[in-house]
């Protein structure tokens, strides 16, 4: 059986100097700086009463929750689609999300997209939402176009 040798080297400490034995491969990654937690702690936490910049502070009474948006799969092989949080849109979803192509597609008509109503991409690509790139079609006209990637290959062949 082989053995890793792993190649020690002994090092002060940046805060009290004190010689501490550490690993190459920790210096190569940026550790292996302090001899301690303690050590560590004293550069690397906030203390108390400590501010750091007041524009990313938490104020009080601030609620923290992200309401921006966020990446999702519809299924194992599909593409990716990006949701924004509208918790008061009638079609939400449980996370109070809703897919960026179809609110793109209901500002550009003036209403909101029945639930048979799919928005197609034409270029294939799911994250690209210029209206130019997007179309309304029925479900079943939509199954209809896309038949080669929802029926398996061999049953394409036959007809």
């Amino acid at each position: 059986m082989s053995e890793i040798i792993k190649k020690s080297f002994k090092r002060n400490c940046l805060i009290c100097n004190k010689q501490f034995k550490t690993y190459l491969c920790k210096i190569k990654v940026g550790k292996g700086k302090y001899c301690s937690k303690k050590c560590s702690n004293k550069v690397t936490l906030i203390k108390k009463g400590q501010r750091i910049s007041p524009a990313t502070e938490i104020k009080k009474g601030q609620k923290l929750r992200f309401k921006g948006f966020s990446f999702t799969k519809a299924r194992k092989n599909s593409g990716v689609y990006k949701l924004i949080y509208k918790p008061e849109h009638p079609f939400s979803t449980k996370k109070k999300t809703v897919r960026e192509h179809r609110l793109v597609m209901e500002s550009y008509l003036g209403r909101y997209l029945k639930p048979n109503e799919i928005v197609h991409h034409i270029n294939g690509n799911t994250l690209d939402n210029r209206i130019e790139n997007l179309m309304v079609m029925d479900k079943m006209e939509h199954d209809r176009m896309n038949v080669k990637l929802n029926v398996h290959k061999r049953w394409i062949e036959r007809s």
